[in-house]
């Protein structure tokens, strides 16, 4: 018997379909001021922070690497531990090409940081892999903490260990810059990472942990514009197993 289309469609209304909710993609951005290809491939990050697609939501982190410092401009953000990354991200990927700006969707997919096209493409092919549930509990102001409730890690069945990472991003970064590539241009830098701690490897065997960070704030930084960012990767700089980001503080 044929169905009328009317009332499969009211039967519908009274069934809705569950729709699973998009998993945050993490977008690491290797870049410096003093390199001048890196500004449009900032502009392409704030561009997609700015108009998040609800499809595929984005939490970022912008690594400023230190090795472009000797050529004119001290990159005040740039860091030993950013270009450390960036070479184990190459050691992973077996390539001998480490460069600026580059891209790193979920610790699997690296390509050209300035190429809004391939960062859309590569948002919409991201693939949809189990995930462990990461809770943010934010501390009082007066004494910065996080709570981090981590569950359903027994679902991942990893086959490496499964490192558990804490960063601290600033926003809205200003910086006019006076000497090398980028002389007299004023950048605009979002989720700069001002902090990466690596918590080590999860216990294995466990399906949950819980546990909580003190954070230690620098004068210098807008606490109002940090957020923490937690997010949990397969031996250390493999895929993207968990992730998630809030605020320090409360924003309107």
């Amino acid at each position: 018997m044929k169905i009328p289309r009317l009332l499969l469609l009211s039967c519908l209304a009274l069934f809705p379909v569950a729709v699973k909710a998009a998993q945050p993609v993490l977008l690491e951005l290797f870049t410096s001021q003093g390199c001048s290809s890196c500004p449009p491939a900032e502009e392409v990050l704030n561009g997609l922070l700015a108009n998040p697609d609800p499809a595929n939501p984005i939490i970022a982190l912008a690594f400023h690497v230190d090795y472009w410092d000797r050529l004119g401009w001290k990159d005040r953000y740039a860091s030993p531990g950013a270009t450390a990354r960036q070479y184990r991200y190459a050691e992973s990927f077996k390539s001998d090409r480490v460069y600026t700006p580059q891209l790193i969707l979920n610790g699997t997919v690296e390509f050209l940081g300035s190429n809004r096209d391939r960062a859309d493409r590569a948002l919409k092919a991201a693939q949809s892999t189990p995930r462990a549930t990461i809770e943010l509990q934010m501390g009082a102001p007066e004494n910065p903490s996080a709570r981090i409730a981590i569950s359903k890690l027994q679902a991942l069945k990893p086959a490496d260990a499964i490192h558990l990472y804490c960063a601290l991003t600033e926003d809205h970064r200003k910086d006019h810059i006076e000497r090398g590539e980028n002389a007299g241009r004023t950048l605009h830098q979002m989720a700069v990472v001002r902090h990466l701690q690596d918590l080590g490897p999860l216990p294995p065997g466990e399906d949950e942990f819980t546990t909580t960070l003190p954070l230690t704030l620098d004068p210098e930084w807008n606490v109002d514009r940090l957020n923490l960012v937690v997010f949990l990767q397969s031996n250390g700089i493999g895929p993207i197993l968990g992730l998630t980001a809030k605020p320090i503080r409360p924003r309107p």
